[in-house]
């Protein structure tokens, strides 16, 4: 069912202390907007205020005055929608077994709470709140969601403040017209709380009966179930980063892989490739008691004996990391500057100056560190090539700069990745596999 609310109904919903939140005020000063709106009523108000907190007040009180009229504005050509649906469903464990339609289901994966708790409190999920499959009695959930006209992205977009104004504003009024919805389901759609009368600040505190969980919040951290509503999505998506100005491509070495694991359903003995068999073991990886295709692939072997967290304490997953993120993000960083000096290079062009440039620059960037020396190296070789002004061989300079300074980084950032995985506790063997260094060189460090 589709919902259409006049902004000026949905107004008296909205919960004001997360707007001044928005604004970087406390929500001691969101009392104002229970306030009269007389001068003698908000000059009162002012009055509460220690003395070194009342310009701050009066900000707040301004601010208020402003987004009201903007509400009036607003109001005159806009308008705020939700849409809802009641649904049968049971739990089943954890998750939640919904009808879409008659005989037809759908499976949420819910995640259980993980936060420690000091006081012993159970360790809800929503699946807790459902009547459970084996009863074999249908419960109800509703699903719900709710946009702002979307014409009014655009508004104001020459006037920061007012633009800013207008999209804190439209944050609120979202979640103003989910209130009114959800007041309007449960005394009239659904019913069950027909009688309900409630004042608008214990409606705002939730002392209404059921809950209202929205996608994101801690009740539902699980995004991957936002797949299993778009029935087009694939498994797996590459995506590649590009530059937005020319389009170019940033890196042939860094890209993402989203995988949406909901998705995939093969059972064990199903799994027929590699890639298949990673994303059996990360689907299943909190159920399994052992690590699957170990005679197959001994590369599952290291996946258990490395990569599981839970054998690692906090400070050594950390310092694991970090180290495989910069590695990863050094390899992005010099593919990416030796492209930039080529390009620079070639439109510039004049080989003894970059040639020198070049190999001065890097080594100099080295032993300060990568990513000023190549910084360094290509202005130096771009301002020594103009000076010289030496037309031919733009080719092998670039070649013979970017080769020689390149390789140095690349093995001294080898060296230290290799440092900090054998403190890991990791053994030669397997650094070298990740860092392709020699054994000698391993056990010298």
């Amino acid at each position: 069912m589709i919902l259409s609310y006049k902004i000026h109904n949905v107004a008296p919903y909205i919960n004001w202390i997360y707007f001044f939140h928005a604004w970087g005020f406390q929500p001691r000063f969101a009392a104002i907007a229970n306030i009269h709106g007389c001068d003698v009523c908000r000059a009162s108000w002012l009055t509460t205020f220690p003395e070194e907190d009342r310009n701050k007040a009066s900000e707040a009180m301004q601010l208020f005055k402003e987004a009201n009229r903007m509400l009036d504005l607003l109001d005159r050509d806009y308008e705020v929608r939700t849409i809802f649906k009641l649904c049968k469903a049971n739990s089943d464990g954890d998750n939640l077994v919904i009808e879409k339609e008659t005989g037809q289901f759908l499976v949420f994966p819910l995640l259980r709470q993980q936060t420690p708790k000091r006081d012993g409190s159970p360790f809800l999920c929503l699946s807790d709140f459902i009547r459970p499959l084996s009863s074999g009695i249908p419960d109800t959930i509703g699903a719900f969601a709710s946009c702002i006209d979307a014409d009014m992205e655009g508004l104001y977009e020459q006037d920061p403040y007012k633009h800013l104004l207008v999209q804190t504003l439209s944050d609120r009024l979202a979640e103003a017209a989910t209130e009114k919805m959800h007041e309007y389901v449960r005394k009239e759609a659904w019913g069950y709380a027909k009688d309900e009368s409630l004042s608008m600040p214990d409606l705002l505190v939730e002392k209404y009966q059921g809950i209202r969980p929205a996608v994101g919040y801690p009740s539902l951290p699980d995004q991957s179930i936002n797949f299993l509503l778009d029935e087009n999505h694939k498994l797996r998506t590459d995506v590649i980063l590009t530059d937005r100005e020319t389009g170019k491509l940033f890196s042939d070495k860094l890209r993402q892989i989203f995988i949406a694991l909901p998705l995939f359903n093969k059972t064990e003995t199903e799994c027929e490739t590699d890639f298949e068999r990673w994303i059996f073991v990360l689907n299943n990886m909190e159920t399994l008691n052992r690590m699957p295709f170990k005679a197959q692939k001994a590369v599952f072997e290291k996946l258990e004996e490395i990569v599981d967290v839970h054998s690692l304490s906090e400070e050594d997953r950390v310092r694991y990391e970090n180290s495989v993120n910069a590695y990863r993000d050094y390899l992005a960083t010099i593919d990416y500057a030796a492209k930039k000096g080529s390009e620079e290079g070639f439109e510039e062009g004049f080989e003894k100056g970059i040639e020198k440039g070049f190999e001065k620059g890097i080594e100099k960037g080295i032993e300060k560190g990568i990513e000023k020396g190549i910084e360094e190296g290509f202005e130096k070789g771009i301002e020594k090539g103009i000076e010289k002004g030496i037309e031919k061989g733009i080719e092998k300079g670039i070649e013979k700069g970017i080769e020689k300074g390149i390789e140095k980084g690349r093995r001294e950032e080898k060296f230290e990745t290799a440092r900090n995985l054998k403190s890991l506790g990791m053994t030669s063997e397997q650094i070298m596999q990740v860092t392709g260094l020699s054994l000698t060189e391993i056990e010298s460090l």
